[in-house]
This record gives structure tokens, C-alpha cells and sequence, in this order.
């Protein structure tokens, strides 16, 4: 037991263990097992005698810094996700139509291993600082500084390396922050990325992923979770451009999404005449009571620019126009 306090008190940057209810610390610990269960079931059985010499027993040795500060991120990563599912019923859900949903099969985003030289901008600056980039995926990143670049909750902007001949800069906000042997290791999550920088950042996550280490789980899973959420006429979508260029949309779906997780949400007609291919994060959810149905009502967040996002609005607006010319369509 003192190994695992051991654990959660060697890390001094992050506070959320802190004000956790001994009931979010009894669902992190059966989230973990249950974690560990589907592990052994995949990828075969580590006997708890091997993890305990990583957890450094006297009897065996001192602590191994890098499976430590990698045990540390995962109980952080178990805790943060159990306390804001315990708040999901709290909040205030958005009001939309519910549109035709079509979900494809869920499955977990992949993190991508990668050591690769970036640049970090922090707000109100100009001035690149030098950052290594840990790993990688859809949502967000590991980075490797040498300086402190932030608090959690800030905002800071990554320079990706370049590819095909461009640079890809994304907003990012910082959700941990631990210590390591080589510097601070910020985990940050994307909050904002330019629509046509879009396909680009798409492309450089598959040839991370088919270059790398992690070409393996590319069989099993998705770099990016999609959602098609389609309306019966132009009219209907119309309406729903309105909420989505202030920021946001609510939908009803029949199962459950994960909190916080970044996907690419695809916005059209039945006819798929009309589309619309943004990134979205799922920022509420709340289970509904409708008969025998079960149903979900969930709050997805676009992760643009705002300017960036009515633009393309407004392109699809003016496209529509032109295709259904007795159709009034206001330009927003």
C-alpha cells in the first residue's frame, strides 16, 4: 500500500487526487482493474510480481523513473475521467433537433509513439520555445519541455513538424503536468485547428502511425472516431448550421459517447448532397428516459477557430443556394 501512495504523492505538479471523494477513488481503482482485465484478455497475463519490482519493493530494488511517471499519467488519466463522469447529470444539456444518427462502431483512439523536435507558443508571445514531442493522437499529445510553459487550464499553441511541405499549428490546452528525468511532460489536449490544416494533420497521424512502433494496433483501431449526423432536407440542416456556427450542438444518439473525446463529426443531408467535415469534442452527456429506449443526449463543442468555422458555414451556405435556387438560405 505505501508503493501506491508511493505513486499518486510523487507527483507534486498535479493536485486532482486531491479533492477526489473516496467514491471517485473506489470507481478510478474498479476502472483500472477492469482496464487491466481487457488488457490480460487482448494481449495475454503480467504476473502483479513483475509490476511490484516497478513499484520499487525494498526487496527488489529502487523505482524505475520512466515506468513510474508512465504509472502516474494513467492514474491521473483514470481519475480525471471518473470525476467528470460524476458531474455529467449536473449539467445543463443544449437544445436541438435530434437528427438521423448513424454511428459507426466505437472504438478507443490510439496513441502514437513518436520523439520527434516541436515548437511551443505560449499565449501572448511570439517567441517559439523548443519542445519534444512524446506521443500523439486525434485529440491531443505528450510534450517533453525542459522550462515551465504553463499551468493546467492554459492555452498554448504547437508547431508540429512539417509535412508535405507545411507547417500544422494547433491550439492545445494543458490537462497535466508531471515531472520526469529529461525535463516536465505537459499533456495537452487540442482545442482548436485550423479546417485546412484538417486533412493535412489527418495524413501526418497515418504515417505517424504506419512508420512507427504502433503500426500493430492499426488493425484493431481507429486514429479518429467519426460520426455521421444527417437531416432529411436542406431546410433542417439550415437550421442546425445556426447552432453550430456559435460554437456548438447538441444530438441525441442511441449509445453512449466518451467524455472529452475528439472525433469528425460529418454534417449532411440523407442525399449526402450537402456536407459539412468538422472536428467536434464531447464536452456533456446524459442518459435519457424514453420508454424502453435508451438514448443519450450529448453536447459536442467544435474544435475551430470561430472565424474559420462560419467561413466554411458560409461557403456551404452559398452552395446550397446556388443548387436549390427557389430555397431561401440566409448567409450568416
Amino acid at each position: 500500500m505505501n508503493h501506491w501512495i508511493k505513486l499518486i504523492d510523487a507527483d507534486k505538479k498535479s493536485k486532482n487526487h486531491l479533492d477526489a471523494t473516496p467514491e471517485q477513488i473506489y470507481d478510478c481503482v474498479s476502472l483500472l482493474a477492469l482496464s487491466i482485465v481487457h488488457h490480460r484478455t487482448k494481449f495475454g497475463i503480467v504476473p502483479f510480481e513483475y509490476t511490484a519490482i516497478e513499484l520499487g519493493n525494498a526487496e527488489h530494488g529502487p523505482v524505475s523513473p520512466e515506468v513510474l511517471a508512465e504509472g502516474r499519467r494513467t492514474l491521473e488519466e483514470a481519475l480525471e475521467f471518473i470525476k467528470a463522469a460524476s458531474t455529467l447529470s449536473s449539467k445543463q444539456q443544449p437544445e436541438a433537433k435530434a437528427p438521423k444518427i448513424k454511428l459507426e462502431e466505437k472504438r478507443q483512439q490510439i496513441r502514437i509513439n513518436v520523439s520527434a523536435p516541436i515548437q511551443v507558443i505560449l499565449e501572448n508571445s511570439t517567441t517559439p520555445l523548443k519542445a519534444k514531442l512524446e506521443n500523439i493522437s486525434w485529440g491531443g499529445a505528450a510534450l517533453c519541455v525542459e522550462q515551465d510553459i504553463g499551468e493546467v487550464e492554459d492555452f498554448i499553441h504547437i508547431e508540429l513538424p512539417s509535412f508535405r511541405g507545411r507547417h500544422i499549428r494547433v491550439e492545445a490546452q494543458i490537462v497535466r503536468i508531471l515531472d520526469s528525468h529529461d525535463g516536465l511532460i505537459y499533456s495537452v489536449r487540442f482545442s482548436k485547428l485550423k479546417t485546412a490544416d484538417e486533412n493535412v494533420f489527418e495524413q501526418l497521424l497515418e504515417f505517424l502511425a504506419d512508420s512507427g512502433d504502433d503500426t500493430g494496433q492499426r488493425k484493431n483501431v481507429r486514429l479518429t472516431q467519426r460520426i455521421d449526423i444527417q437531416y432529411d432536407d436542406i431546410n433542417e440542416l439550415q437550421a442546425t448550421l445556426e447552432d453550430i456556427s456559435a460554437g456548438g450542438l447538441g444530438i441525441t444518439v442511441p449509445e453512449p459517447m466518451e467524455l472529452n473525446q475528439s472525433l469528425l463529426a460529418v454534417i449532411s443531408t440523407t442525399d449526402e448532397s450537402c456536407q459539412l467535415v468538422l472536428r467536434a469534442r464531447v464536452v456533456r452527456q446524459q442518459e435519457l428516459e424514453s420508454s424502453n429506449i435508451k438514448l443519450f443526449r450529448v453536447g459536442l463543442e467544435f474544435e475551430h477557430p470561430t472565424e474559420d468555422l462560419k467561413d466554411r458555414i458560409k461557403k456551404l451556405i452559398q452552395t446550397m443556394a446556388s443548387a436549390n435556387p427557389a430555397n431561401k438560405f440566409e448567409i450568416l
